[in-house]
């Protein structure tokens, strides 16, 4: 569907040149920076806690937290 979007496929990996860091905070959406955007050529190193882990033992999964503000912050510096 994003290529879809964008009108371009897959294999011109449209978002080639692109560092995109994701916090995903042990949730379930770690999978958006591995299956998604990688595949679409995105750099996703410096990405944090993608591994869902129901006990969130880095930080909740909540963007408006402090905590997991201060950590996607820190990664993206």
């Amino acid at each position: 569907m994003i290529c879809n979007a964008i009108g371009k496929s897959e294999e011109e990996k449209p978002l080639s040149g692109y560092h995109i860091v994701v916090d995903a905070g042990n949730g379930v959406g770690g999978f958006y920076a591995t299956d998604v955007l990688a595949p679409l050529g995105a750099d996703i190193s410096g990405s944090r806690f993608l591994e869902p882990d129901g006990m969130f033992p880095n930080h909740i999964p909540n963007p408006e937290d402090k905590d997991a503000m201060h950590a996607i912050s820190q990664a993206v510096i």
